[in-house]
């Protein structure tokens, strides 16, 4: 709550001084007066800050979007009585302070320095953990909620809408652990379980092993490599084409392997969503992109645009804080990837940001890709799969987004 109102009471609290110490000549050399101007003195510094910082915000022009954290930042909630009497306005507005706070990544800088001093290694969502890696901490609540229980429903119920029209082989769910639970061992001795481990074999019960692509096992073999990016929530390039073997595997598709592409480091400064929310000075990662080394040519269109790029790398985002975006531009409601691979197959994938990363790989399998982010996408799931002819589907998350995703339910429109 904005805190403008308590330079008003100082007055108030000298006119009472006063009254208690009106024969100053008498009481100028008390104790208790020197102590009582060190609290007035005290008091005063401290609502001159704080009333500054809360009319600076006030008169701020609020922000919509944070580059530094890569996300759309809380706007003004509506007030109306309904929102006021099912307390939703209370806890948007105060989800709006915290976001539009004046001078908000100086203040978060500044903490997690002092909090460092203090020796904590766990900061703002943020475990400092073995080897310069910077893991987001997770907690159980992010996966054993109503919404997580309800995304699996959604999932087993779409795989049985889909199976006979499809074939029941052609629907696959790839669900990426995050860092916290591939290199655990990395994290602070003090780390609790996150519970991901309990939501993938919730998964595995409930969605029929044909239908489900594990990768955890592959990623836990390799996770001595970086597979994860330092300062970023994201699996790597390298994470990403490990993921890419277990799909193909389990899809009796011959991979390209490593030895097929070329590796080119295009970022050696890359520094992530979690470095923004510590914001303190990190060792940055490198950003890499496998490039097929036999000639392949792409058509990409995002969102219907008319305008066709031929490259599915985005190079002039590397310019930008999110360097992550390079992958296919970023995210997008829909992303439309053509190759000259002519064999009729048409893939959708369902996905959330951690397949930009894994979709230059699994592109070259298709004559077309169909990438969708329910963020974004309001359509019709079911007119888009007929009107584009998919011959198969991917559903593509992470599990954290997975198990907090509130906009799963188009799955079914």
């Amino acid at each position: 709550m904005h805190i403008w109102w308590i330079p008003l009471i100082i007055p108030f609290y000298i006119f009472d001084f006063r009254k208690e110490h009106y024969n100053l000549k008498n009481k100028i050399s008390s104790p208790i007066f020197a102590e009582k101007i060190n609290h007035i003195i005290t008091i005063c510094l401290f609502c001159l800050i704080l009333g500054g910082i809360s009319i600076g915000s006030i008169l701020k022009k609020d922000s919509h979007f944070s580059e530094t954290e890569n996300r759309i930042l809380k706007q003004k909630p509506e007030l109306s009585l309904e929102n006021i009497k099912s307390g939703k306005y209370e806890k948007e507005y105060e989800e709006y302070l915290s976001d539009q706070f004046l001078f908000r990544n100086q203040w978060i800088a500044c903490k997690t320095k002092i909090d460092r001093l203090l020796l904590k290694q766990e900061v703002n969502g943020v475990y400092f953990s073995k080897n310069d890696y910077y893991i987001e901490k997770h907690e159980k609540e992010e996966f054993q909620n109503k919404i997580s229980q309800k995304n699996i429903t959604y999932m087993k119920q779409f795989i049985t809408q889909y199976q006979d029209i499809l074939g029941k082989e052609n629907i696959q769910v790839l669900i990426v652990p995050t860092a916290s639970y591939i290199l655990k061992e990395k994290l602070p001795a003090f780390a609790l379980e996150d519970g991901q481990k309990e939501f993938l074999e919730e998964i595995k019960k409930e969605i029929p092993e044909e239908n489900y692509i594990s990768v955890e096992e592959i990623l836990l073999e390799h996770k001595t490599e970086d597979i994860y990016y330092r300062t970023d929530h994201h699996w790597t390039t390298l994470g990403a084409y490990y993921g890419y073997l277990a799909w193909a595997e389990q899809r009796n598709i011959t991979a390209w392997i490593g030895d097929k592409f070329h590796k080119k480091i295009v970022s050696d400064n890359f520094l992530g969503t979690i470095q923004s929310k510590v914001n303190i000075k990190m060792p940055p990662d490198n950003i890499i992109l496998y490039e097929p080394l036999s000639p392949i040519s792409y058509e990409m269109r995002i969102n219907l645009e008319e305008t066709i790029q031929n490259s599915i790398y985005d190079l002039e985002k590397l310019k930008t804080k999110d360097q992550y975006a390079v992958f296919l531009g970023g995210n997008s409601a829909l992303t439309e990837i053509k190759s000259d691979n002519r064999n009729g197959k048409k893939l959708l994938l369902i996905k959330d940001s951690f397949a930009n990363s894994i979709s230059p790989f699994m592109i070259n399998h298709f004559e077309e890709t169909y990438l969708l982010d329910f963020r974004y996408f309001n359509g019709s799931l079911e007119q888009f799969i007929t009107e584009n002819g998919i011959t198969e589907i991917c559903i593509l998350y992470s599990t954290v987004n997975l198990g907090n995703d509130r906009y799963f339910s188009k799955l079914l429109r």
